[in-house]
């Protein structure tokens, strides 16, 4: 959604709203009402399920990297995600390729914090890598053996040239 649409949407739920706090809203002239800024930026904020995602997956950040880890022992990268989801209810797939097929596709330009980022490492023509995305062009994940969950940019060479897609599993009206 635009941020043209979002406003007109606000402003359609404004104007039906017989109390409107003046925090949230200016009046311009009689029956106009115009969203301020801080409540259009407020609405493009990550929702309460996206921030709690973020946070639980900071929790883990330096637990070690573990091949079929999927506890607070080791992660390899799609038992991180998934542990991490199943802390707030949400359970996906195992590996990394069913959570992409299960998840709804983003594309980048859409991306939001909590949405999932998939990657085709190793040569592997099939998705074979998964982070949780954090905003800034960044995700955290159980990158690979030797290593610790930590945080990572899209923008290094690296995991640009291996990016496949995202997917969400969080749908906000």
């Amino acid at each position: 959604m635009t941020l043209t649409e979002k406003i007109s949407v606000i402003l359609l739920v404004l104007v039906s709203i017989p109390y409107v706090s003046q925090a949230m809203t200016k009046v311009v002239k009689e029956d106009t009402i115009v969203a301020t800024e801080e409540y259009i930026d407020s609405i493009n904020q990550p929702s309460m399920i996206r921030c709690q995602i973020l946070d639980t997956a900071k929790q883990y950040l330096g637990v070690r990297y573990a091949r079929g880890g999927q506890s607070e022992n080791g992660f390899d990268c799609s038992g991180f995600v998934r542990y991490v989801y199943s802390k707030l209810g949400i359970e996906i797939p195992r590996n990394s390729a069913s959570q992409f097929l299960a998840g709804k596709t983003v594309g980048k330009d859409s991306i939001n914090v909590g949405d999932l980022v998939f990657f085709r490492c190793r040569g592997h023509r099939n998705i074979s890598h998964v982070g949780i995305y954090i905003g800034d062009d960044k995700f955290i994940h159980s990158p690979r053996r030797g290593k610790s969950v930590s945080i990572s940019s899209l923008n290094e060479p690296y995991w640009r040239n291996k990016f496949y897609k995202s997917a969400t599993y969080l749908v906000e009206n």
